[in-house]
């Protein structure tokens, strides 16, 4: 996976992957390199596989691209900004 994701982007996979194997589900948002230039935004949750005798099974990736709901927060960010957060008033 470290070779698909990058050294830095796997290191924070990796510790909330860690946190789903210990029973914990949890989530975080990044950004990576995309193909043919730019950044892709996604969100993953991990979620574990619990047993009825409690112990972690395995654990799930659920993995969403973000990027357009990021690229739009980001335009309604700057439209606040420039509008002095007169938007929508």
């Amino acid at each position: 996976m470290q070779g698909v994701l990058g050294k830095k982007p796997y290191e924070v996979a990796r510790q909330y992957a860690q946190r789903a194997l210990s029973g914990q589900t949890a989530s975080f948002e990044n950004a990576l390199p995309a193909k043919g230039g730019g950044k892709i935004s996604i969100a993953v949750s991990y979620i574990p596989d619990i047993g009825p005798d409690r112990t972690v099974n395995e654990s799930f990736a659920l993995v969403q691209d973000i990027t357009e709901r990021m690229r739009a927060e980001e335009q309604r960010t700057i439209g606040l900004c420039q509008d002095g957060g007169k938007r929508g008033q």
